[in-house]
């Protein structure tokens, strides 16, 4: 698919359309990462036509025209490769006409993509008061456009991956509303998205006090979001300590409330995010220590984690006679 083989007329080209902060540009470079290809990408609408044609220099009397060196190189870069223009609707129309020609051709005068190299598009839409415009004709008759949204389940995997602070993982578990509150026509600076989460995880993890915190977190996620985030991570005031949950001194069976169980469940993830080599096996233990709903999820974010070093623990037939009709 890379190499276009699949189409005569070559690669197909995709136009990802989406709110701020949703992770189109994360969303594109995992995909490169996963499928082992190069990955270049640049801020279209910060280049000049004349730069995308390449900077005039003499050669012999004549002149020739040197690319830019963000355009993907097979010898640098590889041979297979996505080549991601991003904010594409914040560039003037003349240079959409530009990137309109090294889209429809894959190549510029004196520049030739490599064939194993995919050129995919992203932007926000014309609504979200981000500075875009419509595309000019010509160029959107070129792309196969895609409308992009947050997944809470996609955006919990990664929170636990990235290790962020377990009172954002579980909040969105509890409120999966609030990962996007976008509104474009209101005067509030601040908006909960998944980049912005990002950022709360970091506030949390900074320890300062709570007056503080609630200012800094109405700064990140707007002020409606931040009061009711920071009404939530008041419940983590009352679990029992990390390191007993962690050596089973602490009967999670016993304890009846939704919301301390779940903020253990990703308190434990997060510990495990942190270092999935070194911490699965411990974390997965406490899977056997919780009823079989809170286990179930606990379980499942492991396995996604990191399913190898998950079916590999001391726990796992345990888990898998006790949960095995639940997982399959």
């Amino acid at each position: 698919m890379l190499d276009g083989s699949h189409d005569p007329s070559g690669p197909l080209t995709l136009m990802l359309w989406g709110a701020p902060g949703i992770g189109k540009t994360s969303l594109v470079a995992q995909a490169a990462r996963e499928a082992g290809v190069g990955f270049r990408s640049v801020i279209s609408h910060l280049y000049q036509p004349v730069d995308v044609l390449g900077l005039p220099y003499i050669v012999d009397g004549k002149c020739e025209y040197a690319p830019p060196a963000a355009f993907p190189d097979a010898a640098r870069d590889g041979e297979r490769g996505v080549f991601f223009l991003d904010e594409l609707p914040n560039c003037v129309p003349a240079m959409q006409s530009a990137w309109g020609i090294v889209v429809l051709e894959r190549s510029t005068k004196h520049f030739k993509f490599p064939p194993g190299w995919l050129i995919v598009c992203a932007g926000n839409r014309e609504g979200d008061r981000a500075g875009a415009s419509r595309l000019v004709s010509a160029l959107e008759n070129r792309l196969c456009h895609v409308q992009v949204e947050p997944s809470r389940d996609e955006f919990l995997n990664y929170a636990v991956a990235k290790a962020m602070h377990p009172t954002v993982p579980a909040f969105l578990q509890e409120r999966p509303d609030m990962l996007l509150k976008f509104d474009p026509k209101s005067a509030e600076r601040a908006f909960a998205s998944p980049r912005a989460w990002e950022r709360v995880s970091d506030v949390m993890k900074l320890r300062v006090p709570e007056p503080t915190r609630v200012e800094m977190l109405k700064g990140c996620i707007g002020s409606g979001a931040a009061v009711e985030f920071n009404a939530f991570c008041k419940v983590f005031d009352e679990l029992p300590r990390l390191e007993e949950v962690l050596a089973g001194a602490v009967d999670l069976r016993a304890l009846l409330r939704p919301d301390l169980l779940r903020a253990i469940v990703y308190s434990v993830l997060a510990w495990v995010g942190a270092n999935p080599k070194e911490r699965m096996n411990t974390g997965s233990a406490v899977a056997l220590n919780m009823s079989d709903e809170w286990a179930m999820l606990l379980v499942t974010r492991l396995y996604e984690l990191d399913r190898g070093g998950f079916v590999k623990t001391e726990s796992w037939p345990k888990i898998s006679a006790r949960l095995g009709r639940f997982l399959t």
